[in-house]
């Protein structure tokens, strides 16, 4: 029976009373936790919503009671039948999972991917990189990058470009003609190591075994702060001054001049102690205290003063702060790293398929039968660095859950859909407790 024909005849005072509900509820196997109310000027309302609170129109104008109506876990849980776990589950993957009760449609599927702790691959010291050029682009191309976080924009002059000819890594390489081609980088501070630790390092491809012709030189003066590769009679020599009239800091060989071969050369400070290696063997080293003065002109490459540089380089890599070679190491394999190293912790994404804010789709699922159903991995979303590019678009353990919603937990402390309440006004004691028979029919 509907509230709208609730008669007066149903209530009656009793000292202490607590009712049951008879007849028919649609409520049967819903779990039910609140205090129902009527309420004299509500509108009434047909559909339920959890948690919200609902008006029932009465005829009992002054007899005003308050509740709400809260439905309590409907489907309170599903019942895990199967978790498998994926390993290394990466992009484009697939896997079938089995012995599954898939029959009427009631299930459905979760998916958590999980990572290890890493290291994603960069360079410890990226930084601290004032310049880092790989001379990559099209043949021909006189724009050159400097993959350092500092960006610098570099100038090629009189024709100095890009090369497909020769190159150690990428494909291209810078070439210089050695008649009047070199580029320059704008003067900075990032170029300026005083007394602090550095690292020049670079691949070059000489062809010509012409006094004179030098690599790369931070321009101040005649006597530069510091030139690198200087060709003098069969040697390559790393030049250093603090006084623009001599090469007073430092004048070390490092090594023998190599022609049309790819040679890596690097000079490095540590301390008060100078090296210089060719192809990762130390050649030389010395000590010195004094300063490098600061530079006020470009950085040069393929040039010092009025002498170019004849050949193709490629690599090249300037480091304040750090002297990343302090005895005999192995060349790199690779270009030059782009990027820092970042420590990723432990990290879990939950993927809810089909859910809420999805702008890609993370995994497929497609039903085979009633007792098999295959998962793919669609994209590379929810990666644990947000941004990263470095990290490789497979995880290391996906989970995949699949829950059977025929089997469906409901609790309810209402078994006998017992009502308590206590009305207030319009005449009927204050505190007092009646009973409701056949508020629902």
């Amino acid at each position: 029976m509907p509230f709208t024909k609730l008669r007066q005849s149903l209530i009656k005072p009793y000292g202490s009373i607590t009712g049951s509900l008879s007849g028919t509820s649609s409520y049967a196997r819903r779990a039910i936790t609140a205090s129902y109310a009527l309420n004299a000027s509500g509108g009434g309302g047909s559909t339920l919503t959890t948690g919200s609170t609902y008006p029932i129109t009465s005829s009992y104008a002054s007899r005003a009671l308050t509740a709400s109506y809260a439905l309590n876990t409907f489907f309170q849980t599903g019942s895990n039948v199967n978790q498998t776990i994926l390993y290394d589950f990466s992009t484009n993957e697939e896997a079938t999972i089995t012995g599954l009760n898939l029959t009427d449609n009631k299930w459905g599927v979760s998916v958590i991917e999980e990572w290890d702790t890493k290291l994603v691959p960069g360079d410890q010291y990226y930084n601290s990189c004032s310049l880092l050029m790989h001379f990559s682009g099209s043949n021909g191309s006189t724009t050159f990058i400097d993959n350092s976080s500092n960006n610098f924009t570099i100038t090629s002059n009189n024709g100095a470009a890009i090369s497909s000819a020769q190159s150690k890594f990428g494909g291209g390489s810078g070439y210089f003609d050695g008649t009047n081609d070199y580029i320059n980088v704008p003067d900075n501070s990032v170029f300026d190591f005083g007394s602090g630790d550095f690292t020049i390092e670079y691949w070059e491809y000489r062809t010509s075994s012409d006094n004179t012709r030098t690599v790369l030189s931070r321009k101040n003066v005649t006597y530069t702060p510091y030139m690198m590769g200087y060709a003098n009679n069969g040697v390559v020599s790393f030049y250093a001054s603090d006084n623009g009239s001599g090469w007073t800091i430092v004048d070390l060989s490092m090594g023998s001049l190599v022609l049309n071969t790819w040679t890596h050369y690097a000079v490095t400070r540590q301390g008060n102690t100078f090296r210089t290696f060719r192809n990762g063997t130390q050649i030389s080293s010395t000590t010195s205290t004094m300063t490098f003065p600061a530079g006020s002109a470009p950085v040069e490459i393929g040039k010092w003063s009025v002498y170019y540089y004849q050949g193709y380089i490629d690599e090249l890599r300037i480091t304040k702060g750090v002297a990343r070679y302090t005895g005999n190491f192995a060349t790199q394999s690779a270009e030059f790293l782009n990027n820092s190293s970042v420590s990723q912790s432990a990290t879990k994404y939950i993927g809810s398929i089909g859910g809420l804010n999805d702008t890609n789709v993370d995994y497929g699922i497609q039903k085979l039968s009633n007792s098999s159903l295959k998962v793919r991995k669609m994209s590379a979303t929810g990666t644990p660095v947000s941004g990263s590019v470095y990290l490789s678009s497979s995880v290391d353990r996906v989970y995949v859950n699949v829950f059977d919603y025929t089997k469906v937990a409901v609790t309810s402390s209402y078994a006998s859909r017992a009502l308590t309440a206590s009305y207030v006004n319009g005449g009927i004691t204050a505190g007092r407790v009646y009973a409701l028979t056949s508020l629902f029919s």
